[in-house]
């Protein structure tokens, strides 16, 4: 079961939601977009939101400023938290100056939102990093069918199951408690949610 936990934390890393969110959009179309461009959206937002902020968090391992790449000790999430905040908003930015819809740039927005709001709740309690990845992309869900219209239940159905797949890894390797795996969902979701809305 721990080898289990740990696959499924690792298969659903918070990095790579981004990126599945871009891909969930590409495939319902949820906006007019030029394939070309989505080619390079879905590009940009892997490299500035998964490889980039990996990169930078092996190099705080290689100097020494975290002890491991899970970053399980809550005093060392800062630096990264940082430094991931900074990339995904960089990411916020170039999209805002795209043409793409309100909304494809609200979720980025979200995201970025998150991960700040995740800096500084990490000032009092070790959130779910997982949990607000799991978050963002339910937001990204629900606002698909009540914001645009495009009635599909899988992408809500496959965000849901993978919140309560992630949360019960989570909370089954020791690695959080249930306040953080709920205030992480939370805060994931209404982020991008709302940063959708106000788009």
């Amino acid at each position: 079961m721990k080898r289990l936990a740990n696959l499924i934390s690792f298969t659903l890393h918070p990095l790579i939601m981004p990126s599945l969110g871009v891909l969930i959009l590409g495939y319902f179309q949820a906006f007019p977009i030029i394939p070309e461009i989505f080619t390079r959206v879905l590009l940009i937002t892997f490299l500035g939101t998964y490889v980039l902020p990996g990169l930078l968090m092996l190099l705080l391992y290689t100097v020494g400023t975290i002890s491991d790449l899970e970053i399980k000790q809550h005093s060392e999430r800062s630096w990264p938290l940082l430094l991931a905040a900074f990339t995904f908003y960089a990411v916020y930015r170039i999209m805002s100056s795209w043409p793409l819809a309100p909304q494809f740039i609200g979720f980025f927005a979200g995201m970025s939102i998150a991960v700040f709001l995740a800096l500084l709740f990490n000032r009092w309690i070790k959130i779910s990093l997982h949990m607000i990845g799991t978050g963002g992309l339910t937001g990204l869900a629900v606002g698909l069918n009540a914001l645009l219209g495009i009635s599909e239940i899988w992408p809500l159905a496959f965000a849901l199951m993978a919140a309560g797949l992630v949360g019960s890894s989570r909370l089954y390797l020791g690695v959080h408690q249930k306040a953080e795996v709920y205030l992480g969902f939370c805060v994931g979701l209404i982020a991008v949610l709302g940063a959708m809305i106000v788009a």
